[in-house]
């Protein structure tokens, strides 16, 4: 064990009249840090809800507010032997005295404690002011947000039967693609789900004239290239910047002579440096051409291709002797390479002609997706998050809300910033503008620049380096720390991550494309008995090698130290295709981390089948996957006997007496069962939801008793709360999309594993720590990323504006796009710098060993076998040049395994799963001995109309009563007729969940938006929502005894008014369509009567009240009828 080295910077860290920035390496202690600040900031303000802590995931926000929480319940215990348990104790002591002397009760209240992911913050701003924000309430989040952006980018695409400025953009957009509409379309939704990262960018030159858009991008192009060459410049070699111009120039003259084309030619008369401007590419170039190969090596030599004839054998000696030098300078070498792919500065009038049209067309999709947005009712977290924006400015500047939030937030904590959006940083800068130096207001930002490994997420780096650089936000000053000790991991395998990642990481700084150089830690615990780091190479292995040698490892860390905790951890799921099952077959269980997607378990590819089963009798994959199923299992030989070579649907087949009587004993036994459950179940399709459907049938069949597991269960629910909201009503819009639908899911972990082994993906592990690591495929790379139609880079000026570059997807058939590959080679560079930072983050979960495997190739060269050295964009190929040694020391010739590994993954056993043909679906259980209370008796129907009764008046009441619930939470005066009139496909879409179907449905929505209608423009009606009562609850649900009874119901509207009244009230959304109106109303009261009177008695013994009223609100009629309880 060592001093902690850096007690000084934990110290200072916790001055809480000054604002940091933190880095804090791997195992550094950086929430006992965060947890410290909190309690030291608490400790000075008035009260606990002026300080905020931000993280980025629930489970870091549980975790802070749990260890708070903790900290503060301990402080009435001992002090604590350590040296941070002490000082933790002593700040938590020094909040508790002041929650008692300002009566915080937070230990009863623990929700004072503002510790909240960045979407809970962003949901709590939109709700703090709805009109202003947009949100108009609490904006939900879709669990499917692809099906928003899909219908956006599809009505997007539709405007190309428009003749205006939309219209053309599309036709433009589609022709590019060669008219490939479903291409279009993907490429859009793609575009839409990362909005956050290109609206504001796209929509800023959007608003300029299309001549001043295309210069303000050209001068933009033109400043990175020139910042390029700069750099470049900068890193030159002092000896090369002054020779290798006249050598240039003597190439050059030799070349001229000979007629060639080499862009060498440009170097000729350049006695200097070039300097660092668009004029000066051709130049650059030339230097590049005649420094390096086309592979972008340092060439060897020269010839008289590149102007170097044998006569001149002085100049020939110098240019390799200024070849040989650059050998010590790869970082010059990199730079000058990509000097060689330079784009134009300008735009070709191809290229400007799909960008300008796709810059008109990008604002009005983004349009399209908020009004799919608001009709809906539902969105993403992006728009959350610019709902949160809006609530924060205006075209005017700050809002009232931003001015309250500058007052009653004293303290920011942002947990792991360098994971943090341009986005994100932005709300930082809204929050703090008018936080001013020494006003005792702190900014605290603590993260790991080298633990940056959500790119995909937008998560920018460079933000964190730049925050760092500049000292500051707005007119808030930070100082920067930096925590050197890691409390993890023991010793030896702290020196080899110190050895190891100075040539994984790159040794320079780049806030502009990510490049984040290593910064090495101090081990507090001392080297431990273990191997701090093992090697595993193969040769020509598939992966059952690798596989098997995984659970070797894993059973003999388990004979050493039951108790150790293991973690397998790979960049991709598929790379545990053989492990897991290997596992499995050992009797290892393991708990996997959303490994396994949920349509690769059985359970749900039976439940997808029956689906789409019901969905459509026509589907013969579908049907004969149902009779394969466990539940019916009919064997091959009675499938072919059914469907062979009828043409007739299998649904028909089943209900032939003819085609039956052929079909073996067993088969038909098992047939009858799952034929009568159908039969059944269609006869009322159409009448309930489609997931009640569906899962009716598999009870009534058996499905639940043909499981293997507990965790299959939880599987099969997952696949109905899914079912249950892509459903239109009775049916699905797209069946055949019912996969891609399930996605995003997961199946349900193993609940007998091992919690001490996991199997997770390198981005699940990040802030987790376990005993052993392993990490397998290290030789394997990811897939391809899709095409996408738009590339684009930020990069930051030093006035705080931004330079922009934008590039289309390329055009099949035409000349190569210098500009679109330029970027994309600038995002390959900065994907490249973020893999070192994920293999740092893998490599530093480990606390005693890291346990490293791959594949080594080799190649044939002169007749000796020597290793290749590994793909690039793999995790080996950075670990090579320190580990190449190591890996070839352990690597063992490809052969027989040491377990019969060949079997993994191979075909099943020829046999299925089914259930007995005599299995019976189980009698119920027998009901307790309670009688619940009658409801009356309704009358007779009469002679005039009521369309109250039945399904559809259902469905409508339900909607009805959900709306008038909605508006009564979000306050009237967020909606008007507008905006309810905007929300009838949300309406809609309610109608259908209820199982009404397409006929019926806009009827019905009609119905329910007057309904809601006529309560706003009802005095009685906006009095029931929203008067001025002293308490008020809507679907309040009422339980109690009345006599002898158990009574239980559901009040729609229960209020206490402000002269202390309670009024217990029912909605009936009832209409009247013949005469004789106030007859209609007085039978409705006499047949609610005893109802409410229900209600009131059992209102009247939860609350104290002097008086209770009893009413029907019929918001079809606008009317409220009441009377006095005690007159009943």
């Amino acid at each position: 064990m060592t001093d902690v080295i850096d007690r000084k910077a934990r110290k200072k860290a916790l001055d809480v009249g000054t604002s940091f920035i933190v880095q804090a390496p791997a195992g550094s202690g950086k929430t006992e840090l965060l947890i410290q600040r909190y309690l030291a900031l608490l400790a000075t303000v008035e009260r606990p809800e002026e300080v905020l802590a931000i993280t980025f995931t629930r489970k870091a926000s549980g975790e802070m507010r749990d260890r708070i929480l903790s900290a503060l319940e301990a402080a009435d215990q001992e002090k604590p032997a350590s040296d941070h348990g002490a000082a933790t104790w002593a700040l938590a002591r020094a909040v508790r005295q002041r929650d008692a002397e300002l009566d915080w009760r937070v230990m009863d209240c623990p929700a004072r404690l503002k510790v909240m992911t960045i979407d809970a913050f962003h949901a709590l701003l939109s709700r703090q002011l709805p009109v202003l924000s947009g949100a108009g309430g609490a904006l939900a989040v879709a669990d499917r947000p692809e099906r928003l952006y899909r219908e956006a980018a599809r009505r997007t695409l539709l405007c190309a039967c428009d003749d205006d400025e939309t219209g053309a953009a599309a036709r433009h957009l589609l022709s590019h693609l060669d008219n490939r509409f479903e291409r279009a379309e993907n490429m859009l939704v793609s575009l839409l789900a990362r909005r956050d990262q290109w609206l504001g960018r796209v929509t800023g030159p959007g608003r300029m004239e299309p001549s001043e858009r295309r210069h303000w991008l050209e001068e933009s192009i033109g400043r990175q290239i020139e910042s390029g060459l700069a750099i470049a410049a900068a890193v030159c070699p002092p000896a090369v910047r002054q020779t290798l111009p006249a050598l240039a120039d003597y190439a050059a003259r030799n070349l001229e002579e000979k007629g060639s084309e080499s862009p060498i030619l440009a170097c000729r008369g350049q006695d200097t440096w070039p300097a660092a401007d668009v004029a000066s590419v051709p130049v650059w170039k030339g230097l590049v051409e005649l420094l390096l190969t086309a592979a972008g090596q340092c060439r060897k030599g020269v010839n008289a291709a590149q102007g170097f004839p044998p006569t001149g054998a002085d100049e020939k000696g110098a240019m390799h002797a200024l070849l040989e030098s650059l050998q010590d300078h790869p970082r010059f070498v990199e730079l000058m390479a990509e000097i060689r792919a330079l784009p134009s500065h300008e735009y070709d009038e191809g290229q400007w002609r799909i960008l300008d049209q796709l810059l008109r067309l990008l604002p009005s999709c983004a349009a399209q997706l908020e009004l799919v947005i608001r009709e809906q009712g539902r969105g993403d977290y992006v728009a959350v998050a610019d709902t949160a924006r809006r609530a924060l400015m205006s075209d005017e500047g700050p809002t009232d809300l931003a001015l309250a939030l500058d007052y009653r937030i004293s303290h920011i904590l942002v947990d792991e910033f360098q994971d943090t959006s341009a986005a994100q940083v932005e709300l930082l800068r809204l929050l703090t503008s008018g936080w001013e130096a020494g006003d005792g207001r702190t900014l605290f930002c603590v993260g790991d620049p080298m633990q940056s490994i959500y790119g995909f997420r937008e998560a920018e780096v460079g933000l964190f380096l730049d925050v760092r650089r500049m000292a500051g936000i707005n007119e808030v000053p930070v100082e920067s720390l930096t925590l050197e000790v890691n409390f993890r991991s023991r010793q030896g395998v702290v020196d080899w991550v110190n050895r190891t990642f100075p040539s994984v990481m790159p040794d320079h700084e780049d806030a502009r494309l990510g490049a984040v150089p290593f910064v090495g830690a101090h081990a507090y615990h001392a080297p431990g008995s273990d191997e701090p780091v093992c090697f595993h190479a193969f040769e020509e292995d598939d992966g059952r090698q690798e596989a098997d040698r995984v659970r070797s490892v894993v059973q003999d860390i388990r004979r050493r130290d039951p108790k150790a905790s293991v973690a397998v951890l790979v960049r991709g799921r598929n790379h545990l295709e053989h492990i897991a099952p290997l596992l499995r077959k050992a009797g290892l269980r393991f708990q996997a981390v959303e490994i396994e997607k949920l349509v690769g378990r059985p359970v749900v590819q039976d439940l997808m089948a029956l689906t789409r089963a019901v969905s459509h009798p026509a589907d013969r994959v579908a049907w004969l996957a149902c009779l394969r199923a466990p539940w019916c299992g009919l064997t091959l030989e009675d499938l072919e006997t059914l469907a062979g070579d009828n043409q007739a649907t299998l649904w028909e087949c089943l209900l032939d007496p003819d085609t039956l009587a052929r079909v073996s004993a067993d088969g038909r036994s098992r047939l009858a069962r799952f034929v009568g459950a159908m039969t059944r179940s269609l006869a009322e399709q159409g009448r309930r939801p489609l997931h009640r459907q569906v899962e009716g049938i598999w009870m009534t069949v058996g499905g639940p008793a043909a499981l293997e597991s507990a965790a299959a269960l939880d599987d099969a629910r997952s696949f109905f709360r899914r079912l249950r909201r892509l459903q239109a009503g009775a049916e699905l819009d797209d069946p055949t999309e019912l996969e891609d639908a399930l996605g995003d899911l997961y199946g349900a972990p193993d609940p007998l594993a091992d919690p001490d082994l996991q199997l997770m993906t390198i981005h699940k592990a990040k802030g987790l720590q376990f005993d052993y690591v392993l990490l397998p495929g290290l030789h394997r790379g990811t897939g391809a990323d899709d095409p996408q139609l738009l590339h684009w880079l930020e990069f930051p000026r030093p006035d705080g504006s931004s330079d922009l570059l934008l590039a289309t997807i390329e055009e099949r058939g035409q000349d190569r796009d210098l500009l679109h590959r330029y970027i994309k080679a600038q995002e390959n560079k900065k994907s490249a710098y973020e893999l070192s930072r994920v293999l740092y983050v893998a490599a530093t979960r480990a606390r005693r060993q890291i346990q490293l495997f791959g594949r080594v190739n080799f190649a044939d060269k002169d007749g000796e076998k020597r290793p290749r050295a590994p793909t690039r964009g793999t995790l080996m190929h950075l670990l090579w040049p320190s580990c190449e040694k190591d890996f070839l020391a352990s690597l063992k010739p490809a052969g027989p395994t040491e377990s019969p590994v060949d079997t993994v993954g191979g075909p099943a056993p020829a046999c299925i799963r089914r259930l007995p043909v005599d299995w019976q679906l189980p009698a119920p259980l027998k009901s307790v001995d309670w009688t619940r209370a009658e409801e009356p008796a309704a009358p007779a129907a009469e002679s005039v109309e009521f369309w109250w009764a039945g399904r559809h008046s259902r469905a409508i009441g339900t909607v009805v009563h959900r709306w008038l619930e909605r508006l009564a939470s979000d306050g009237l005066d967020t909606w008007s007729a507008e905006r309810i009139e905007s929300q009838r496909a949300g309406i809609t879409r309610m109608l259908a969940e209820e199982g009404l179907d397409r006929e019926t449905l806009k009827p019905a929505a009609d119905k329910v938006v007057t309904a809601i209608l006529n309560t706003l423009s009802d005095e009685s009606g906006r009095w029931l929502l929203a008067g001025p009562h002293r308490q008020a609850r809507s679907e309040y649900a009422v339980a109690g005894i009345d006599g002898t009874q158990v009574l239980h119901g559901v009040i729609d509207r229960f209020i206490v008014d402000e002269d202390g009244t309670a009024w217990v009230v029912d909605y009936k959304t009832g209409e009247h369509a013949g005469g004789d109106l106030e007859g209609f109303l007085t039978r409705e009261v006499e047949r609610y009567r005893p109802q409410l009177e229900r209600y009131g008695r059992l209102a009247s013994s939860i609350h104290s009240v002097a008086r209770l009223r009893l009413a029907l609100y019929f918001p079809m009629h606008k009317v409220l009828r009441w009377w006095e309880a005690d007159s009943a």
